[in-house]
């Protein structure tokens, strides 16, 4: 993520994920991950991948933790598009 893979920091995140779906952690950082992307992209196609990748995932926290206050900041930032 530092080196903006976000590609391969994905990938990272979502074998974790595949493995054990319920592991919330792996799925905030999803979900901030993708938020970062969209702050960070280069084009609107970029913006608008990153930006429904993360409100995906942070939806899915959000059902889980209403008042997570990380995944609901993320979530702001990706819809204040």
């Amino acid at each position: 993520q530092m080196q903006e893979d976000w590609p391969g920091a994905e990938r990272e995140l979502k074998a974790v994920v595949d493995r054990e779906p319920d592991n919330l952690e792996f799925v905030l950082r999803l979900g901030v991950l993708n938020a970062e992307h969209y702050k960070k992209a280069r084009t609107p196609a970029e913006r608008e991948s990153a930006a429904k990748a993360a409100e995906t995932w942070l939806k899915r926290i959000l059902e889980v933790q209403p008042d997570n206050a990380i995944a609901s900041a993320a979530l702001q930032t990706v819809r204040g598009r």
